[in-house]
């Protein structure tokens, strides 16, 4: 699957991620020894694109997000989804649990229930019967609690395990009711409603991006006084940009000037957003030298800088190439959801299995080609 890249002014307009193509991608490969001190962030994490770099027990893990992966009040975490504290205590999510979050693993297909009342050691796995009818976690006195679930279990976004709850009327972008979060989390094979009360510091609000919008936990404001005015050297021209009069150009106010971005097809304004019209330029994207563009779902052009370089095989799709290192061509399973091989055109591939990644005869793939 294409990897979504975003406009080149973006990492003007956005406050809540660093969406810059300039960073340097982590060396960590998933399952390298870590700790917390390791990664960027409070919350032992980091991103780099759309991938989501987090330290937990000790190991890195690597999570490909559905959307931006977003750094909020230093802290690491995928669009849409709330952070998680990897080395403090797990943020209490759907369970609304703050004990036992330090232990949290998720367990293997033959791991025995855990027994009721008994003592959260640093073995604890948290679990989800095959069944789906129980769950058992760590409670606030660091003893084993087993609970019944009528609608099935699942691991939430914070690792923890979970009865299933309809989400209702709520999706992926979520909502705010009050200081309170809600926004519908899946696996790939099940959904179900999240709900976090933002920290102190923190609001529920509408965070916009040249992606779209959602709701997150973010950072309060703080009040403008008398003393402070507010800017008015760009006008009626906002951060996240306008059309101009002749709907040739998108204006966007950076450092109380005005950044003017030529539009060959016109200027549209989507979820608040300024930007280029797509024309003829698809989804499947094109390249101009090291530069990559193409059209989002809302019709707009985005585009980024390619360090190695940008290609366009005949008949596919445009994309930055990435060095394989030493990565085949016949791939390698790196987890068990997580494949990589060497395309011949497209250099270094990542895919996220739906199923399992399986080796044999010399070569890896996703278990009968399904894949995210």
């Amino acid at each position: 699957m294409k990897k979504l890249w975003i406009l080149g002014i973006c990492s003007l307009l956005l406050t809540s991620a660093s969406c810059s193509d300039e960073k340097k991608a982590p060396s960590w490969d998933e399952g390298d020894s870590c700790t917390a001190a390791d990664m960027e962030n409070d919350n032992g994490a980091e991103c780099y694109k759309n991938k989501l770099y987090s330290c937990r027990n000790g190991k890195i893990m690597i999570d490909v997000c559905n959307y931006d992966c977003n750094v909020t009040n230093k802290k690491a975490h995928c669009k849409g989804e709330a952070p998680v504290n990897n080395n403090v205590t797990v943020e209490p999510g759907n369970n609304n649990r703050p004990g036992g979050g330090n232990n949290v693993q998720r367990p293997d297909s033959n791991t025995e229930k855990p027994v009721a009342g008994a003592s959260c050691d640093d073995s604890f796995k948290e679990y989800c019967s095959a069944a789906g009818d129980e769950i058992a976690y760590c409670g606030e006195d660091n003893r084993v609690v087993v609970k019944k679930c009528s609608t099935g279990c699942m691991f939430d976004d914070a690792d923890y395990a979970t009865c299933i709850v309809d989400c209702g009327n709520v999706g992926e972008d979520g909502t705010c009711s009050d200081n309170v979060l809600k926004f519908c989390y899946s696996d790939g094979k099940n959904k179900t409603l999240i709900v976090e009360e933002c920290l102190n510091g923190e609001t529920c609000g509408l965070v916009n991006s040249l992606k779209g919008s959602y709701y997150d936990c973010v950072e309060k404001s703080t009040p403008s006084t008398p003393t402070d005015p507010p800017s008015s050297k760009c006008g009626d021209v906002p951060k996240n940009g306008k059309c101009s009069e002749d709907g040739n150009s998108a204006l966007y106010c950076v450092d109380d000037n005005i950044i003017p971005l030529s539009c060959e097809n016109g200027c549209s304004v989507k979820n608040g957003i300024a930007g280029c019209k797509c024309g003829n330029i698809t989804s499947d994207g094109i390249c101009k030298e090291k530069e990559l563009i193409y059209c989002m779902d809302n019709n707009q052009l985005t585009s980024a800088i390619c360090e190695n370089g940008c290609v366009a095989p005949a008949g596919s799709y445009a994309d930055c190439f990435k060095p394989c290192g030493t990565v085949p061509r016949d791939g390698i399973c790196v987890d068990d959801k997580t494949l990589k091989f060497c395309d011949d055109n497209y250099g270094l591939i990542e895919r996220k299995c739906i199923e399992n990644c399986v080796s044999g005869g010399g070569f890896s793939n996703c278990l009968n080609d399904r894949y995210e």
